[in-house]
């Protein structure tokens, strides 16, 4: 199962990176000038801020900065999952040329307890705040509504808020790809209203690891009405 996953876009440009990790194993997903690129079975080596990844499409190298401290969602017996905003500079070489872009995104951390079957995470950010969101749910669960759900946001001032009863309808194409997202977020605070926000997929592509895949998408949001970019990525095995 996945074990770390870093989700980042470059606003401007529209281009788009995801890569998930289990052990040294890798899969990613980049989309941009170069097309869409997907990563199958890559060996991953990370030192020091930098995350390289070699596979038969090519090498992807990520220099990674933290920009928040991390936080901790409680997500199971002795298990942990991690949310940090980060900042991420990339290139990738390959066959067809190199390219590489500036960006902001979001790494995730699962740690400890028994691997979950499969792994939703969002994320949008607008006006400096950043909206992030996961959906784990266990070998065996029967529907969505078994699923271990958080959500959070974090203000530009580091202020966090936590959702109670946060909601995520997803729709897919025939082939099985998040195509659209529709959020109600209850609980932000006392007796106020849900925050609600939906988002269209932009681009997108699949990356595999073993019998483990990474369906990876950027998206365009909106929450509350304010236009925000992001992704939504989803792991399974």
């Amino acid at each position: 199962m996945v074990e770390r996953l870093f989700s980042f876009t470059d606003p401007d440009s529209g281009q788009y990176g995801s890569v998930a990790l289990s052990g040294e194993r890798a899969a990613g997903v980049l989309t941009g000038d170069a097309g869409v690129i997907e990563i199958d079975s890559g060996t991953a080596t990370r030192k020091e801020g930098i995350l390289r990844v070699e596979s038969g499409a090519g090498t992807l190298v990520l220099s990674l900065v933290a920009q928040t401290t991390p936080l901790a969602f409680e997500v199971g017996s002795n298990a942990t999952l991690q949310l940090q905003s980060v900042g991420v500079s990339s290139s990738f070489s390959g066959p067809a040329g190199e390219t590489g872009f500036e960006a902001t995104g979001v790494g995730w951390a699962l740690s400890g307890g028994e691997a979950p079957r499969s792994m939703r995470a969002l994320w949008a950010i607008g006006e400096g705040k950043l909206l992030a969101m996961f959906a784990l749910r266990d070998e065996g669960a029967g529907d969505h509504g078994s699923e271990t759900v958080g959500a959070v946001r974090i203000a530009t001032d580091g202020n966090v808020l936590a959702y109670d009863e946060p909601l995520l309808s997803t729709e897919y194409d025939a082939a099985g790809r998040q195509t659209r997202a529709t959020l109600e977020l209850w609980g932000g605070a006392e007796g106020a209203m849900a925050d609600r926000g939906g988002g269209m997929r932009l681009a997108g592509g699949t990356g595999h690891i073993g019998n483990s895949k990474l369906e990876a998408a950027s998206f365009g949001w909106s929450i509350g009405g304010t236009p925000a970019a992001g992704a939504y990525e989803i792991f399974t095995r």
